[in-house]
């Protein structure tokens, strides 16, 4: 009599996720997602796994409006292993972002590993693998930036342990390919020298230091920093593979100040 329209449930919005989408009609898109959003609180699990497949998809058919809920999602769910974040990633890589792009590349790929699911069996799990898959080729975008090429080479062979998703091995070639080639110029394998000594003993580190900063890759100069201290002060102290996991957290010192660490 008056107009209102009944509330839908998750599972019905969810059914007509996948027609709304093959339309590629970006209002009807925004307005069932808006939809889906206002009502994500009774469902929260069903929600993120809709939303975020729905997502996927308006950023795979390049979509205008996958902006603004990509931003959203990665607010909202922080610890998704829907790859979402990925997608924001490679927008970042793209865009001259690498720095941007590796950090949220690490955050991704640090939450998989916490959570177990970094292991030979993700290719049973398509989001993680897919995730995963995207995620080691972005991690190397600041390091290939700031010249670290070996290192970048190391992230990708570490990587093709794992039964990645097939569309993505000639990624790997390819890039690998490419670094060799680039390690081929005299002055490319000079900076690339000074990264292996200070992976090995953190020489060079305000070197690296300043030439992060002038390549604008903050995060990734503020990492040598700690890794720098980390070899003045443990002894016997060493980069191994799980340093690439590793995140930058803050901390109260016994002093009470705050300290900043790598874990």
């Amino acid at each position: 009599m008056f107009g209102f329209k009944k509330k839908r449930s998750i599972e019905q919005l969810g059914e007509e996720l996948k027609p709304t989408l093959a339309l590629r009609d970006e209002s009807k898109i925004s307005a069932l997602f808006d939809e889906l959003i206002s009502s994500r609180k009774t469902d929260p699990v069903k929600a993120e796994g809709y939303l975020g497949w729905g997502i996927l998809v308006v950023c795979e058919f390049k979509l205008n409006c996958a902006g603004k809920y990509l931003e959203w999602f990665m607010d909202t769910y922080p610890e998704s292993v829907i790859p979402v974040k990925m997608e924001y990633a490679e927008f970042m890589a793209c865009t001259e972002k690498p720095d941007a792009a590796t950090q949220l590349a690490r955050e991704y790929l640090s939450l998989i590993k916490e959570k177990g699911s970094l292991s030979d069996s993700i290719d049973q799990f398509p989001n993680i693998q897919k995730g995963v898959s995207k995620a080691f080729i972005i991690l190397t975008a600041a390091y290939t930036h700031v010249g670290a090429r070996s290192y970048s080479s190391r992230i990708i062979n570490y990587a093709s342990r794992f039964p990645l998703d097939p569309t993505y091995l000639s990624h790997y070639r390819v890039e690998l390919e490419r670094l060799e080639e680039e390690l081929q110029n005299q002055e490319n394998r000079q900076v690339n020298a000074l990264w292996e000594s200070f992976f090995q003993t953190g020489q060079y580190a305000n070197d690296l230091y300043e030439l992060c900063k002038k390549k604008e890759c903050e995060m990734l100069a503020d990492r040598i920093e700690l890794l720098e201290g980390n070899f003045r002060f443990l002894s016997n102290y060493r980069i191994d593979d799980d340093e690439m996991f590793m995140l930058i957290y803050e901390m109260k010192g016994e002093d009470g100040k705050m300290c900043r660490i790598l874990r």
